[in-house]
């Protein structure tokens, strides 16, 4: 090997180099290679938190169509010792319990479940509770009675996520805080001493 040929080989390398630096062909695939995995994560991660906004939303207003059924309807649970305790009942399984009272219609709690599944139909029973307390409204109409107030809660509600569940690291639900309407039931009324 001469020695020209020895030195034009690192000549040619350089040259060749340069041509790849200065040679833009390509760079947009490279440029998006980098860049579409973080955007296309961010549009998910938009579009799922605006599905939480609004099933936050849509959780606030099932509590307000549920105390204004829970008003309409007949009481859940018997009334009768409202005076001395809060009156509330919760789904255990297919069935209603109440803590204060006992049920005297369990169909007025799935009545109230069913019109607040019209706003949230993820909703489950286990997650509403509807509670009587005595309120110091007393009913003009005749002496001795009381109108009490009806609270429809929300609790436990879990939101679930569609697709961030599927990223290492990210929860795939968010637990949203209690929710709670209270309203007078103005055509029922208890018996106080």
């Amino acid at each position: 090997m001469t020695m020209k040929r020895v030195f034009q080989q690192p000549a040619k390398l350089g040259r060749a180099l340069g041509r790849l630096w200065r040679d833009r062909r390509g760079i947009e695939a490279i440029e998006f290679a980098m860049i579409g995995p973080v955007l296309i994560f961010a549009t998910i991660g938009t579009l799922e938190l605006g599905l939480a906004i609004f099933d936050y939303h849509r959780a606030g207003e099932a509590t307000r169509r549920g105390a204004r059924m829970a008003v309409l309807e007949q009481p859940i649970a018997s009334l009768d010792n409202l005076k001395d305790a809060k009156v509330a009942c919760k789904a255990s399984g297919t069935s209603v319990s109440c803590t204060g009272g006992s049920v005297e219609s369990a169909a007025s709690f799935t009545a109230i479940v069913d019109a607040m599944r019209e706003m949230m139909p993820t909703l489950a029973r286990a997650n509403v509770e509807v509670a009587y307390a005595p309120s110091t409204v007393i009913s003009d109409d005749t002496a001795g009675l009381v109108t009490p107030l009806v609270t429809v809660s929300i609790a436990g509600y879990e939101h679930p996520f569609a697709l961030l569940g599927v990223v290492p690291g990210v929860s795939d639900t968010i637990t949203f805080p209690p929710f709670s309407t209270t309203l007078l039931a103005p055509s029922q009324t208890v018996p106080v001493d």
